[in-house]
């Protein structure tokens, strides 16, 4: 072969060697592009019910050290507040909707800056909105009314609407937040667990008494708690992934396991919470040992009225808020329990009628 053959042939290599390197970097320096964090995305929010004033509401910023901020919100939002009667915040990919009793009753903000997006929905005629789950970011649904009007009202999230009318079937639905499985919205009606998929209502479950709720625990478990009747005892029964039954406990007899007790899970961990609200007492059920236990009594620590409590899925601590009373505005404090049951902490005035708790992603 040629020198000059071989000088042309070592070129093109070389050349087309710092294409591809050129083309491999170029794609890793792409790659390497970040979407920037926004500062409240390590921390825990504490969603408020109502503030010292009595009209409006906010949410305070717990970050990974512990230190508090409150008012975040009316801080990233140019002072707007949220509504008064705010209640709960439900997370979808990278927002929170936050729902309230009054009017806007549904609020979309980013869950890593807190900035609100356009898309704020209410309807008047509905009392009592507390609240809300999607499956898809484009429609879900409500708990809202009272009495017999209680149940879930569909929302259109694209046309901003939530139905007057009552979904058919969810009459008397329990106050309490639903679970969503498999697309699905699942949630006790009194005695019954139904599912409502793509608009339609299946009835799950009936049992002589009422359905306390439904958690996913750890190890892809699912656990429905059945209230205390008048000669049964109270229950927990697990099911399999296709919510078949599989087992069913009897729990101990002075045990009531209420609706309102409202069954938590980290969903980390062989534990499942309620509180036993005419007691104030909370107790949990280990899914290893199929054995329940005392777990805290917050009452002891000084607290006066709970208005909210979840798991850390984290750190399986216990995260109880103690409002000190049902009707004056208060600030609530925070109680952290650890799995040993001890109190680790206690936080101060974390807000004003403490409704939710909402951990990092």
């Amino acid at each position: 072969m040629k020198p000059h053959t071989k000088m042309k042939i070592c070129a093109s290599y070389f050349l087309m060697l710092a294409l591809l390197l050129s083309s491999v970097f170029g794609c890793k320096k792409e790659k390497l592009k970040i979407k920037p964090v926004g500062k409240y995305v390590k921390g825990i929010l504490l969603i408020s019910n109502t503030n010292a004033k009595g009209d409006s509401a906010d949410i305070s910023y717990l970050d990974e050290k512990e230190k508090l901020t409150q008012n975040v919100f009316s801080l990233e939002n140019n002072g707007k507040k949220l509504p008064l009667n705010t209640m709960s915040a439900f997370r979808y990919s990278n927002q929170l909707y936050v729902t309230s009793s009054n009017a806007p009753n549904i609020q979309v903000i980013d869950d890593e800056t807190l900035k609100l997006a356009n898309i704020s929905i209410s309807n008047s005629s509905i009392r009592s909105i507390s609240y809300f789950a999607t499956t898809d970011g484009k429609t879900g649904y409500v708990v809202g009314g009272t009495g017999s009007k209680r149940g879930l009202y569909a929302v259109d999230l694209n046309a901003k609407t939530i139905a007057g009318t009552l979904l058919t079937g969810t009459a008397s639905a329990a106050l309490i937040p639903m679970t969503t499985y498999n697309n699905a919205y699942i949630t006790p009606v009194l005695k019954k667990l139904v599912s409502i998929k793509d608009g339609t209502l299946q009835t799950l479950f009936t049992y002589p008494e009422n359905v306390a709720g439904i958690v996913k625990a750890s190890n892809k478990q699912i656990w429905m708690g059945i209230s205390k009747g008048g000669s049964t005892n109270a229950k927990m029964v697990r099911l399999n992934e296709n919510l078949e039954v599989q087992e069913t406990i009897d729990l101990g007899t002075d045990l009531l396991l209420p609706q309102n007790g409202e069954l938590i899970t980290s969903g980390a961990n062989e534990y499942i919470y309620w509180q036993e609200t005419s007691t104030g007492k909370f107790y949990r059920f280990n899914t290893t040992t199929k054995k329940e236990e005392l777990f805290v009594y917050p009452t002891e620590d000084g607290a006066g009225f709970i208005t909210a409590w979840k798991v850390n899925p984290r750190t399986g601590e216990m995260y109880i808020i103690d409002s000190k009373s049902t009707s004056d505005n208060l600030p609530s404090d925070l109680l952290i329990y650890g799995v040993d049951k001890k109190l680790r902490k206690k936080i101060a005035n974390v807000g004003y009628q403490v409704k939710d708790v909402v951990f990092p992603k």
